[in-house]
């Protein structure tokens, strides 16, 4: 007979054969044994096989421990799961050249062999063959009764035979040699997870480790290769081989093949055999491709002829293709329905030492039973299945995870066909009828291009051509430091900085109106720039919005119509008359929602009959009852405290000719006979983001009634009950109130109780503390201070600036001594009766005195201090603002914003707000939730020991919250930024400061949402209608805060799409301003769902964060972008020259 092919599974054949008597020829085209990235571990069924040939490997090609098995590095960053071999077998592992050269050493001295090397077959004949042996002139033709073809993946008999090539091109590998390093488990294979493909590490030497790393396909293009190996592999090495990694890249050429697959279906006919990868071959993940070549030599030469060979050797590959194929893919991929499989894989193995056994078993070919495979299969189904139902109770996604549900049900349909032929065609129809993909791991065709069309990047790098660039990104430093020296500029005389919050112009149209109420008269010069502001903020069509982006919406547009009026200026004035007009187009006021008519009804200008009731007596409830007020969000329950004050007292400015004529302009009837009862349900759809319950609706009824026949002795006990409550909030933050639309209402109300209480004058002086006034924008209210949070935000961006300078320290150092002094310290002790929570040891969200702590303010300022200086706050400090901090987590485990949820009851329901939704009582929102992990595991790692019984549940905690609010696409829904793009920034941040590694599936699955959607520009821009859509609505244009964000939360991810995160930094830098700032766009901040609030200084610190982030990365890869291997100049080329060779 003869063997076409000297490698080892041909050395094995001849062997095989020579010692049943048989006389066998080699021919082996090469002169010398070659190197490959596969073919270098044996499992035990392989290692038996030459046992029983007698062939023994020197001690000098052999390592000790052998090979024992296998140990998984979950992607989870979870313990390693030891797969140790059954019966303590052991197969062994070598370098693939010191294989072949062992046997073809075998097989040149075995007597009945005779060995050809530089033998090519030119052709395959009927027992016959034409061999061209280098040097000898001409061809020599061979006569032969059996032919073998043990010629690899390119196979000429194969080719002969006639049959397919069905190659499938899976992923690229990447072979780098460590060297001079201990495994974690020696003698054991690596298998490491989460990378951008499975990483397999193994011994070949005493003093050398293979690392093989499945690079995907539309990652081989990448020029930087020995970087992006860096970026996507080494988070998920074992940290002690990471060095050696580190220097293999820039050291040692990397070596390249491609991973194709071919189906082990075709065995040979007649006297023509096929064994080893000229059957068919699988991804090396398993490293199962030599053993089943040394078990088809094995077979053949005990097989009477080629058909009892190509039938046992079907029998017996049948699992060890089913499980290959399948492990590739649970190991690999990373759709929901998958990671629930491999999560159920991890739990499995941990589990029951016996289904370790069993895998092994089954991977290694020493159990081929479909009924064993089939029994371990469904275990894993049903645990996923398990799984699945779990996430979609806790987290509410019941539509998505039945979707995954069925999903993973077409895995069963998928092993039913696979071992039942017959039922396929029923399985397929099942399936057709459900949606289903059945074949994802079956055909591998369809399983690749399956995880193509879902895995691979769908972003701008993919999809269109990066445009040209007019910035040099050799480096962003000098970027950064233009931006770094505008960011000190801003810098305030106490040290803190502060961005004009801006919202919209009701806050100042209410200041006017509040000032006309309470017969208080304006300087001129507020009048001015109060009427400048109008001017400024007016749209394109006249009107008002509730954001400087919004459609002109009839509340604000109606109230700065009336607030102008009573400036003075006149209806057909240029700024008034389209307002007017659009008034008058919408039916007039009668449809303003209810803010509007509370406002228009104390200025006479509507019907207190037309208010929906604001009871005083709501304060009357039980406080266990869902419905008390102080269940309510803490802004919430203020402004309705005031309301209801001044509902109940029911003011109402004089009427006088101004009033007269703004009833005739404000109505498209008269006055006198609107329907004003039937006008309090009559609500503008285009702005009601929340429209009445029908519960509401009934309660209006009810409270109407109550309204119409209240006893008049307890209206007046709970009137003394609210202003109490009024003034003490006023008192409690020094006369400044929580927000200025609560600070408006306290002040109407104190002036209703008393006209010439001295808290009045305190309070509008107070009140000016939330103005911005100047001569170019005028005069206007904002909406939030901000001294606190831009300030530790600030500082956080300047720590990551490299190469940070003196003036750098010297702002930083200001900026902590303001940052010191802001802690709250003092505590009303009367405060809990007003339902006030403990304030000790938060911080702000803008300057003291304000007296409301906030827990995210909190969090960012402690990883000020911790990332600046962490001696600037005392250690007793840090506690008390650590403790304010856990005081505010509720029993789901995510974080409140001022305190923590007091009702498990959702009150939406009976949100009178139309215009606001999600305002009704505290939640956990993702951003705080994040920014208190992140502060407590910092704390915990700065002050070790301390409150670690409270703080390490309060992560644990948290990190499940976090995790069940990931949306199924990915992303995270914002609370208090624009959207999704904010949101995922602060889910990404707390998964990983609670401990989840950047290599895990929910960090994978955002980085690619966001990848998806990174814009042709290389920014990222997200519409502000997404807060109101609960969908991702694209922006017109990419945003410099989002695209910040973005790419801050992919450095901070450790994403390798390197192409991706340089687009990104080159937008920044490209957008910059030449004062080194950036230019003013959209409001990226929000409230309540629609309430829009450009941060300004947002766009000052955030890129430089981002930017920052991006130069230390990039330094970080420097090194390696100085490798120029010419084996990695052409990936592609090398992996087909590897191919064939091999």
């Amino acid at each position: 007979m003869t063997v076409i092919g000297g490698g080892p599974v041909g050395c094995v054949t001849a062997i095989a054969h020579a010692n049943q008597g048989a006389d066998v020829l080699v021919l082996e085209a090469r002169s010398d044994a070659p190197t490959r990235l596969a073919g270098e571990w044996l499992h035990p069924p392989g290692a038996n096989v030459l046992r029983d040939l007698g062939i023994e490997f020197p001690e000098s090609t052999l390592h000790r421990p052998k090979g024992r098995g296998f140990v998984c590095f979950p992607d989870d960053g979870s313990h390693p799961i030891v797969l140790d071999y059954p019966q303590a077998q052991e197969g062994f592992s070598a370098e693939h050249a010191e294989i072949v050269t062992t046997l073809q050493e075998v097989v040149r001295a075995h007597p009945r062999i005779v060995f050809v090397p530089s033998a090519r077959v030119a052709e395959v004949g009927k027992n016959e063959l034409t061999v061209e042996v280098k040097g000898a002139p001409g061809n020599d033709r061979v006569l032969t009764e059996r032919i073998v073809g043990a010629d690899g993946r390119s196979s000429l008999t194969r080719k002969t035979l006639g049959y397919p090539e069905e190659r499938l091109l899976l992923s690229y590998m990447a072979g780098v040699l460590l060297e001079d390093v201990e495994l974690p488990f020696e003698g054991y294979g690596h298998v490491c997870l989460g990378g951008t493909g499975p990483a397999l590490l193994y011994r070949i030497g005493e003093r050398t480790v293979r690392l093989c790393l499945d690079v995907p396909i539309y990652h081989i293009k990448v020029k930087e290769k020995a970087a992006y190996l860096w970026d996507a592999y080494h988070a998920v090495l074992p940290e002690s081989l990471r060095p050696a990694f580190h220097r293999a890249l820039t050291e040692r050429p990397i070596a390249w093949a491609a991973n194709q697959v071919t189906p082990r279906r075709y065995f040979g006919r007649d006297e023509v055999a096929l064994v080893g990868d000229a059957v068919g071959h699988y991804h090396p993940l398993t490293a199962v491709g030599m053993t089943l070549g040394f078990l088809d030599a094995e077979c053949l030469s005990h097989s009477r002829d080629v058909d009892q060979y190509r039938r046992q050797r079907t029998h017996e590959g049948r699992v060890p293709e089913l499980l290959a194929n399948a492990l590739y893919e649970v190991l690999t991929f990373y759709d929901d329905e998958t990671v629930a499989v491999r999560n159920a894989v991890y739990r499995l193995w941990r589990e029951n030492s016996e289904e370790c056994r069993r895998t092994m078993r089954l991977l290694s070919s020493g159990d081929t039973e479909l009924s064993s495979f089939a029994m371990a299969f469904c275990k894993v189904i049903g645990l996923a299945g398990e799984s699945i139902v779990r996430t979609g109770t806790e987290s509410g996604q019941w539509g998505y995870q039945t979707q995954v549900m069925a999903r993973l049900a077409g895995r069963l349909g998928w092993l039913a066909a696979e071992s039942f032929p017959e039922l396929s065609q029923i399985v397929d129809r099942a399936a057709k009828v459900a949606n289903i993909n059945l074949k994802v791991t079956g055909e591998l065709e369809e399983s690749v291009q399956f995880h193509r069309l879902r895995h691979q990047p769908r972003a701008a790098e993919r999809r269109r051509p990066a445009p040209r660039s007019r910035v040099s990104l050799t480096d962003a430093t000098l970027g950064i430091e233009r931006a770094v020296d505008h960011l000190i500029g801003l810098q305030g005389e106490r040290g803190e900085w502060e961005g004009e919050v801006v919202w919209c112009p009701m806050l100042a149209a209410q200041y006017v109106l509040a000032c006309v109420l309470m017969a208080r008269e304006l300087s001129e010069s507020d009048k001015r720039r109060v009427l400048l502001h109008f001017q400024e903020q007016q749209l394109a069509d006249g009107c008002w919005g509730l954001h400087e982006s919004s459609e002109p919406y009839l509340f604000v547009t109606a109230l700065v119509y009336v607030a102008a009026r009573m400036l003075g200026i006149a209806a057909n004035d240029k700024l008034l008359r389209r307002a007017g007009a659009f008034i008058q187009a919408q039916g007039g006021v009668v449809a303003i929602p209810t803010w509007g008519k509370f406002w228009l009804s104390m200025l006479n200008l509507y019907q207190w009959r037309g208010v929906n009731p604001l009871l005083p007596e709501m304060w009357l409830l039980p406080r266990w009852m869902p419905l008390h007020p102080s269940n309510f969000y803490c802004h919430t329950r203020l402004i309705y405290g005031a309301m209801a004050y001044i509902y109940g007292r029911k003011l109402q400015h004089p009427v006088s000719p101004l009033i007269a004529a703004l009833r005739r302009e404000l109505y498209v009837e008269d006055y006198e006979r609107v329907d004003f009862r039937r006008a309090a349900d009559q609500l503008r759809a285009d702005e009601v983001i929340a429209p009445p319950s029908g519960a509401l609706k009934l309660a209006y009824r009810a409270c109407q009634l109550f309204e119409s026949a209240h006893p008049q002795f307890l209206r007046d006990r709970m009137l003394r009950t609210l202003i109490e409550h009024i003034r003490f909030d006023v008192r409690y933050t020094a006369h400044k109130s929580i927000s200025p639309v609560s600070g408006l209402l306290n002040l109407l109300a104190i002036w209703l109780d008393n006209p010439a209480d001295a808290a009045l004058d305190r309070g509008f002086e107070a009140l000016r503390s939330w103005f911005w006034e100047d001569d170019e924008r005028g005069l206007r209210v904002a909406g939030a201070k901000s001294e606190v949070w831009d300030t530790s935000f600030v500082l956080q961006a300047l720590a990551c600036v490299p190469d940070a300078d003196e003036s750098i320290e010297a702002a930083k150092e200001r900026a902590l001594d303001f940052l010191a002094r802001q802690q709250v310290r003092a505590v009303d002790p009367v405060a809990e009766s007003f339902y006030r929570q403990n304030q000790r040891g938060g911080f702000c969200f803008g300057a003291l005195p304000y007296g409301w702590s906030v827990s995210d303010c909190t969090a960012e300022a402690l990883l000020a201090f911790f990332e600046t200086d962490p001696l600037a706050i005392s250690t007793p400090d840090t506690i008390d603002a650590a403790r304010f901090i856990l005081r505010c987590q509720n029993p789901d485990g995510g974080f409140g914003s001022y305190e923590p949820r007091r009702t498990p009851w959702e009150l939406e329901f009976v949100n009178p707000a139309e215009m606001f939704g999600n305002s009704m009582t505290e939640k956990s929102y993702v951003e705080c939730s994040a920014s208190c992990v992140q502060a407590l595991a910092e704390f915990r790692r700065q002050v070790p020991g301390l409150l670690e019984g409270e703080i390490n549940p309060a992560i644990d905690a948290a990190k499940s919250f976090i995790a069940k609010a990931q949306r199924p696409d990915g992303s995270w829904a914002g609370n208090w930024g624009i959207n999704f793009t904010y949101g995922t920034l602060f889910g990404v941040r707390g998964l990983l400061a609670c401990g989840v590694p950047p290599t895990a599936p929910p960090i994978r699955k955002a980085c690619a949402w966001l990848i998806e959607r990174q814009r042709e520009d290389g920014g990222w821009g997200e519409h502000w209608s997404s807060c109101i859509d609960k969908e991702y609505v694209e922006n017109g244009e990419s945003q410099v805060i989002q695209t910040a964000w973005a790419l801050m939360t992919l450095l901070e991810a450790r994403s390798p799409e390197w192409g991706a995160l340089t687009r990104a930094a080159r937008f920044l830098l490209e957008a910059q301003s030449e004062d080194g700032g950036w230019p003013k766009q959209d409001g990226a901040g929000i409230f309540f769902d629609s309430a829009v609030l450009d941060y300004t200084l947002y766009r000052e610190y955030f890129p430089i964060w981002a930017l920052s982030l991006y130069e230390v990365r990039r330094r970080e890869r420097a090194g390696l972008l100085e490798v120029d291997h010419h084996d990695e100049s052409d990936a592609a080329s090398g992996a087909r020259r590897t191919s064939a060779s091999a």
